[in-house]
């Protein structure tokens, strides 16, 4: 029986790749870190319309937390 509902994580590849970006640009706000992502093209959400968009920031927030242990 799972205990996790809802979305799944993103894969560990994305993960390392958020984490190593970050690494590259520690000073950006979340907001702007999650554009960044978005601009080039290594993480793009999606709206509930179906288009592109950048990652929330609460969520972003968490998957650094995630990739902290593995980094």
């Amino acid at each position: 029986m799972p205990t996790h509902y809802g979305r799944p994580g993103v894969a560990p590849e994305t993960l390392h790749a958020i984490a190593t970006e970050r690494a590259r640009y520690p000073t950006l706000t979340m907001k702007a870190f999650a554009q960044h992502l978005f601009d080039q093209g290594i993480y793009r959400g999606r709206s509930r319309e179906g288009h592109a968009v950048p990652v929330d920031h609460s969520r972003l927030r968490r998957w650094l937390q995630q990739a902290r242990p593995q980094t």
